[in-house]
């Protein structure tokens, strides 16, 4: 999408299309990044008029995005749990919300498995103990693209991380983002 013709009423397009459908509607690969740039515009325009209606033009861009969000996370959650159960396949993921969906979905599997397993009398302690040391360990890779900051499975928040960026993250985490490609062992 050529950032010159984004406008409020692009975002706004897009929130209606978020509001009024249950999948995740396509958004351009770059759209965070055109929202950014969009408000530092209009930031920079704000500072040269002090005009106040621009000023509330982002305090509503702020509130659509945070709103376009939020649903694109609901979905996500509710994505993570469809594929669990049946092994669908999500469509019209951002960047950063395909590394989120993945580790959700990991660890929904993982979570039902460890419930089958307890019903099944499969012993719930040697699989906590194999789960806390493949959680204690971590593993560094180097970002081959940009990525959203996203949270890991230890719970902590990592990110934003540019490509070519070395970081330190739970070996689970590390990799699903290697097998993704999105990262390389270091």
């Amino acid at each position: 999408m050529n950032e010159s013709i984004i406008t409020y009423e692009t975002f706004r397009k897009f929130q209606r299309q978020e509001k009024d459908n249950d999948a995740l509607q396509k958004l351009p690969d770059d759209f965070y990044s055109l929202c950014r740039e969009w408000i530092q515009r209009k930031e920079a325009m704000y500072t040269n008029t002090k005009d106040p209606s621009i000023l509330r033009e982002i305090e509503n861009v702020m509130l659509v995005m945070k709103d376009i969000l939020e649903r694109r996370e609901r979905k996500l959650l509710t994505l993570a749990l469809h594929n669990v159960r049946g092994n669908i396949i999500p469509q019209n993921l951002m960047p950063s919300e395909r590394s989120t969906f993945d580790i959700i979905a990991s660890q929904l599997e993982k979570s039902h498995k460890a419930v089958l397993d307890m019903i099944k009398g499969v012993s719930a302690a040697s699989q906590e103990m194999q789960e806390a040391r493949s959680q204690a360990t971590y593993t560094k890779v180097s970002m081959l693209g940009p990525l959203e900051p996203f949270m890991g499975t230890d719970g902590k928040v990592y990110g934003p991380v540019n490509a070519g960026q070395t970081i330190e993250l739970p070996a689970d985490v590390a990799q699903l983002l290697v097998g993704k490609k999105v990262a390389a062992l270091v």
